[in-house]
């Protein structure tokens, strides 16, 4: 009862969080121009890198450099750099692309992401540099989309809104709603008080000195742009979120490859919270953001499931219901919240229509993350990272009607 009584309560302050945050711009005391503003105009343009990290991603990395050639943008440098790929990813590139004009090819033996990430910014030369995923699609006009936050002078990174482009199975649509719901939600919300956690490294744009300035990708941890991103925060840098800037990623198919993502993210996430210097003055980031990343990231998904399941013993096989409203008020506040937020991002309806199923399979498959993670602790394998396997089930951009979150 004291777990149900929790959860509610929980729930009820993230909907107090979701609708009481300020809903105009961070002022922070301390920020100050780091750069001169962007102006991008046809004379002289903004000099635009935009970056691609492959590791054995011969079936979606032809794909997505298509599509990076659709956009139209006159000082425009693409750079695919191969962390030592063991399939034909290499020479499917060189194949198809060697030799272009602003396109880069850079090889290294297979060092991670992080040193990948920080070899092609070593060897960029504009202002901006854009990072994504060797799976991530874009569209046409991404750069037009994410230069304009950078007027700001303050604004060191643009965060860029992840959808799922292979809805193709029970597993990948219960993502796409978890990255509707949560993820890009989130990171729409805590814009205001400059509180994004996660540029995510499907899509992120950067200021190339900021960058370059605090050290780059760190290799001490899984989740090198959750580390980034901190480290950014923690300069008192300014980190924008655009909702129109979309990116579709092809997120994993099946349990063994959501499993493996996710316990590189659980374990990722819990080595750049735990390594925050309590000492540090910005306090938004000290008594907001980090506790609510601790409450409803780690903690909340590890006991909800668990509740589910004392919860139905308890009114299958002792026939007792005592519980069963205040569980239901948690069902209910939760399919609330996830609800409100699919119809102002005018994602499909129908979604709504399975929340309460989705969600308590999310928790479900959450907690067997948790399971084999300690399973993998045992074994000693838990801090390997381990390749997510794509299949480039989708090859184009998804028809979509919808529109960014307004709040």
């Amino acid at each position: 009862m004291l777990l149900l009584i929790i959860l509610n309560c929980l729930f009820a302050l993230k909907i107090v969080i979701y609708f009481f945050l300020p809903k105009k711009g961070y002022r922070s005391k301390n920020s100050a121009p780091i750069a001169a503003p962007i102006v991008n105009d046809d004379i002289e343009p903004v000099g635009v890198d935009i970056i691609v990290p492959m590791f054995n991603e011969e079936k979606v990395i032809i794909r997505t450099i298509e599509a990076l050639r659709k956009i139209d943008y006159k000082k425009l440098c693409i750079t695919i750099i191969d962390d030592g790929s063991e399939d034909d990813t290499l020479h499917l590139v060189r194949q198809h692309y060697e030799g272009l004009p602003n396109f880069n090819i850079i090889h290294q033996p297979n060092k991670g992401k992080a040193a990948a990430l920080n070899n092609a910014i070593e060897n960029s030369s504009h202002e901006i540099i854009i990072c994504i995923d060797a799976d991530t699609l874009v569209k046409p006009d991404l750069i037009d989309k994410l230069l304009p936050y950078f007027k700001d002078p303050r604004v060191a990174a643009v965060a860029g809104n992840i959808k799922v482009s292979n809805r193709s199975n029970l597993i990948t649509q219960i993502q796409s709603t978890e990255y509707t719901t949560m993820y890009n939600y989130d990171r729409n919300l805590f814009e205001s008080v400059n509180g994004i956690l996660i540029i995510p490294g499907a899509l992120g744009a950067f200021r190339r000195e900021v960058v370059y300035s605090i050290g780059g990708y760190t290799s001490d941890t899984l989740a090198e742009d959750t580390e980034l991103t901190l480290r950014i925060l923690c300069n008192d840098y300014l980190i924008r979120n655009a909702a129109d800037a979309e990116g579709y990623t092809e997120v994993p198919a099946s349990l063994k490859m959501f499993i493996r993502q996710r316990i590189r993210w659980k374990v990722g996430t819990v080595q750049v919270l735990s390594s925050y210097p309590f000492s540090h003055p910005n306090k938004i980031l000290l008594f907001l953001i980090i506790p609510y990343n601790w409450i409803f990231g780690m903690f909340l998904p590890l006991i909800t499931p668990i509740v589910d399941y004392f919860v139905i013993y308890q009114c299958l096989f002792m026939h007792d219901f005592s519980l069963l409203p205040a569980y239901l008020c948690f069902i209910g506040i939760d399919s609330l919240i996830c609800s409100a937020i699919i119809l102002l991002s005018k994602e499909r309806p129908l979604q709504i229509l399975f929340m309460v199923f989705q969600r308590f399979l999310l928790r479900q498959l959450v907690l067997l993350t948790y399971i084999t993670m300690v399973v993998k602790a045992f074994k000693g394998s838990l801090f390997k990272w381990e390749k997510i396997t794509r299949y480039g089930e989708v090859q184009n951009i998804p028809e979509t009607k919808t529109r960014p979150v307004k709040i």
